[in-house]
C-alpha cells in the first residue's frame, strides 16, 4: 500500500508542480471503491482487524493528508480554483460528517500519523499503541488508537451500532462526487 508521499511524488503535472487536486481525487476514488467493496465483507461475530481494514484506513489517512495539505501545497491559481468550486468543499464536508470520527479525533489521528511518518513508521498498526487527549465538544476526552481502529473496522463493514450503514454509503457517494469533481484538475 503506497502512502500519501509516494503517490504525490509519482504524479507530477503543471510544469513540475504536484497536482494536489489529482492526488486528492485519486485517493477519494480508491477509498470509495474499497469502502463499497467492504460493505460486502463477511465478518466473524467477534471483531478482529483485517488486511482490508488496514488498507482502507491507510487510504483514509492518505486522503486526509492530501486534503489537509491542499492549501499549503497549492499555487495561487489552484487555490482560486478550489474556492471557485464550492461543490468540492461540500463533498469533502459531507464525507467527513459520515466517517466514524469526530473532527477532533480526525485531527488527532492525522497529527499522530505525521509524527509516525517523521519517525519513519508508516504502518498503521502502530496506532494500536497510541493514546492521547482531545478537546471535543468542550470536553477533554481520552482517545485510544486501538479503539479508533476498532471503530473504523466496524463502521467500514456497516456493523457499527451507533453509525448505521447509510453513513458508509454517504461517505462513498461523497468520495465519488469529490473524485469526479477533481478528475480533470
Amino acid at each position: 500500500m503506497e502512502g500519501p508521499r509516494q503517490r504525490g511524488n509519482q504524479h507530477e503535472q503543471h510544469g513540475g508542480e504536484i497536482s494536489v487536486f489529482w492526488e486528492l481525487g485519486s485517493w477519494a476514488s480508491d477509498l470509495a471503491e474499497w469502502l463499497r467493496v467492504g460493505l460486502e465483507d463477511k465478518r466473524p461475530e467477534r471483531w478482529r482487524w483485517s488486511a482490508r481494514d488496514r488498507d482502507t484506513f491507510s487510504m483514509w489517512l492518505a486522503l486526509e493528508w492530501s486534503a489537509d495539505d491542499l492549501e499549503s501545497r497549492t499555487s495561487s491559481w489552484e487555490t482560486k480554483l478550489l474556492t471557485a468550486q464550492p461543490a468540492v468543499v461540500d463533498a469533502l464536508r459531507a464525507y467527513r460528517h459520515a466517517i466514524p470520527f469526530s473532527e477532533a479525533e480526525r485531527h488527532w489521528l492525522l497529527d499522530q500519523y505525521r509524527q509516525l511518518v517523521d519517525r519513519g513508521v508508516e504502518d498503521v498498526e502502530a496506532f494500536r499503541e497510541l493514546q492521547g487527549e482531545v478537546l471535543d465538544a468542550a470536553q477533554l476526552k481520552v482517545v485510544l488508537g486501538s479503539e479508533l481502529l476498532r471503530r473504523w473496522s466496524e463502521w467500514r463493514c456497516g456493523r457499527d451500532e451507533l453509525r448505521p450503514i447509510e453513513t458508509v454509503r454517504t461517505a462513498v457517494s461523497s468520495l465519488e462526487e469529490l473524485s469526479g469533481l477533481l478528475a480533470d484538475s
